[in-house]
């Protein structure tokens, strides 16, 4: 892993949009790791256009699920995932999953210690629930229950975690034609930036 600070966004350049335009328009907008959920063929070339242009890539791969809900193959599918990436100079990590309750972790934790087995180079990523959370979805108490069980049991090598904290009260449109002035006031009001609250509070409970 380099010790670049990780400048990243979510879904990367979709399947049917890869080519190399997209990830030169990433890498000029400060991308620095993208994500990719592709067909081999497609992963290859997301990777191969990665490394051209001095971008890492967290692979999505399905084999991935499917070792997480098959046990009896999880080892295999585990190789063949590691074997297939893992010498690629511009492989950042392997995707496990997004936003897990904490009755996943011990799995997740058997996930990393076998793609460990098999590429102790690149690391697992997994993606946390925020603070807004509800007990149902964390499945534990409190949040800082959550992450503190989450590193005690994972030991990830980052913590990462949705918090949506900018948003928009009603969702714009690309071009509507107003009765009057006022109507547009009136919308377009509607659309200045709100705020959840926690995101701080997010941060310094991962901090801890």
């Amino acid at each position: 892993m380099n010790d670049n600070f990780m400048i990243t966004c979510w879904c990367g350049v979709p399947q049917k949009f890869l080519c190399e335009e997209r990830i030169v328009e990433a890498k000029e907008a400060g991308i620095n790791v993208l994500t990719g959920e592709y067909d081999r063929e497609h992963m290859r070339l997301a990777l191969d256009l990665c490394q051209k242009h001095g971008i890492k890539l967290i692979v999505i791969d399905e084999r991935i699920n499917e070792a997480m809900r098959n046990p009896e193959q999880r080892t295999a599918l585990i190789t063949e995932v590691t074997n297939d990436w893992k010498t690629h100079p511009a492989l950042h990590s392997y995707y496990l999953i997004d936003e897990p309750g904490a009755d996943m972790f011990g799995l997740l934790a058997e996930m990393k210690e076998e793609f460990e087995k098999f590429d102790a180079v690149h690391p697992v990523y997994i993606n946390l629930f925020p603070n807004y959370a509800c007990r149902e979805q964390l499945k534990t108490d409190t949040y800082e229950e959550h992450v503190a069980m989450f590193t005690e049991k994972v030991k990830p090598f980052l913590l990462s975690w949705d918090h949506y904290h900018l948003l928009n009260e009603v969702p714009a449109e690309a071009k509507i034609d107003f009765a009057s002035q006022r109507d547009a006031d009136i919308y377009y009001d509607a659309q200045k930036r709100t705020e959840r609250p926690g995101f701080y509070d997010n941060l310094e409970i991962c901090r801890k």
